[in-house]
């Protein structure tokens, strides 16, 4: 039955139009994951002599054993944000007379055949060849190499159960803080202590079975978790109360009609699983801007502050509004049978863009107590932002007709992305960019801050025969979108 299972699986994979679709991303693609494989294979014959030369003294594999726990740790945070969980197309088979037992079994064995599990030995299989040839103990290699292994599997199955169960994350999470909280106040150096367990392998080799135990055990824990799952109508019923004041965003009202599709997108962002990462990046660019400019001379503050300004005000408007309206591809077929208002539709696109814009100004207004003409430059962009980019990105959405799967992580997920909108939209804010880049030295700040202002005033006056042009551009390329939408 599991040939069954893989001949199906590969003959979706290679019969999937996405290879069609994107021939030379996925091109790029391969050379970034054999780039990738390589940079890991020298860095794990490398870290041999890396550590020989500037730590003669120790033992090598002693202090990557001291390390080892970080290294862990770190794995498991990178596979929580970028590794997507096993799928399998199980509807059609649920409907025969398959057992569920074989249904759950292969999608544990297709977890552990995960890029992710094969690439981390690509970096310590290598560093234990070159150990292994310089006359380290052989028996004590293969322990270490068995044990790693162990870890690998148990961190892949255990991403599963924190992907699945908030319960269990946030139960790591505070173990991970009790853990900082002991070498914070040098109460207890677990890492030193867990490095000593590994060194002891050669003398205790029973150790080798509790990394396997571990990765039974959560093996065991998403198992169970599949099986419960398996069942046609799953996730149609909640048994949990639902709470629908916490769904309505009451503010949204105020605006009749685009209010309705407005509050449709704040749903859609914070009940998906791709969109919900972009919550991340509301801190991320008002972290730390304070420190980068604070020794910088004020003559050349502005022209330094241009390219982060662009990024405070425009980067979640700008990794959001790419993919407009293929958020929406799920049920994009369905809206299109009903009497919706496109004008409205597009017109809340264009809000919720202008809302984001405004509320990270807001937030980056404090760095005007480094430089008032900072304020005045954000200020700036963000007119640019609303009155030119944000209705740039909604005409480029006319063509884009990739469908997106919202359950899966937004982490290095290509899904949805066209080479074309991504020209558009690094265009889009590299003229504005430029322009004020060029202007300050020709024509003076404050000139240019009236100039792309105005731009950007003018683009909100005008924004109703704009959209009048979005809106036929749309209609004309209904049907070309939804056939896209269509395809996986």
């Amino acid at each position: 039955m599991f040939k069954k299972f893989i001949s199906l699986e590969w003959h979706r994979f290679f019969r999937s139009s996405y290879w069609q679709k994107s021939l030379a991303l996925n091109i790029l693609l391969g050379f970034a994951g054999l780039y990738l494989l390589l940079l890991y294979l020298s860095a794990g014959i490398g870290l041999y002599f890396f550590l020989k030369k500037h730590f003669p003294d120790e033992a090598q594999l002693q202090l990557v054993n001291n390390y080892l726990l970080y290294w862990l740790i770190g794995d498991l945070i990178m596979r929580y944000m970028a590794q997507n969980l096993p799928q399998v197309s199980v509807q059609s088979l649920l409907i025969l007379p398959v057992k569920k037992q074989l249904i759950s079994r292969y999608i544990l064995f297709k977890s552990s055949t995960s890029f992710w599990v094969w690439l981390p030995l690509m970096f310590f299989m290598p560093f234990a060849a070159v150990l292994w040839y310089h006359d380290y103990n052989h028996f004590y290699i293969i322990l270490w190499l068995l044990t790693i292994f162990g870890l690998i599997l148990t961190n892949n199955y255990l991403n599963y159960l924190i992907n699945k169960n908030q319960k269990i994350l946030w139960f790591l999470v505070v173990i991970l803080l009790l853990l900082g909280a002991t070498q914070l106040f040098n109460l207890l150096d677990i890492p030193q202590l867990f490095g000593q367990l590994l060194n002891r392998l050669s003398d205790f080799p029973w150790l080798v079975f509790i990394p396997f135990a571990t990765a039974m055990l959560t093996a065991y824990l998403v198992y169970r978790n599949i099986y419960n799952q398996l069942y046609l109508d799953a996730g149609i019923f909640d048994k949990r109360k639902q709470k629908t004041s916490s769904s309505d965003w009451q503010f949204t009202r105020y605006f009749g009609e685009t209010g309705l599709y407005l509050n449709n997108e704040l749903k859609l962002i914070l009940r998906n699983k791709r969109t919900k990462q972009m919550k991340q990046l509301f801190l991320l660019p008002l972290m730390g801007l304070f420190y980068i400019f604070r020794d910088v001379p004020p003559d050349k503050l502005i022209h330094n502050f241009i390219f982060p300004a662009f990024y405070v005000l425009g980067v979640i408007s700008f990794s959001y509004g790419i993919y407009i309206p293929a958020w929406d591809s799920t049920y994009y077929p369905l809206l299109m049978t009903q009497k919706i208002n496109i004008r409205k539709y597009l017109e809340s696109k264009w809000l919720f863009l202008s809302m984001i814009n405004l509320l990270l100004f807001i937030l980056s207004t404090p760095y005007a107590f480094k430089d008032i003409r900072l304020f005045w430059l954000l200020f700036a962009v963000l007119m640019i932002n609303i009155g030119f980019v944000n209705l740039v990105i909604l005409w480029t959405g006319a063509y884009n007709s990739k469908r997106i799967d919202l359950d899966r992580k937004a982490t290095l997920n290509t899904q949805g992305v066209s080479g074309k909108s991504l020209l558009i939209g690094f265009l889009i804010v590299l003229i504005p960019m430029l322009i004020m880049e060029l202007g300050i030295d020709i024509w003076g700040f404050y000139p240019t801050i009236a100039i792309l202002s105005a731009i950007g005033f003018a683009g909100i006056l005008l924004k109703n025969p704009i959209l009048n042009y979005i809106i036929r551009l749309y209609q004309k390329r209904k049907y070309k979108t939804l056939q896209g939408f269509k395809q996986e």
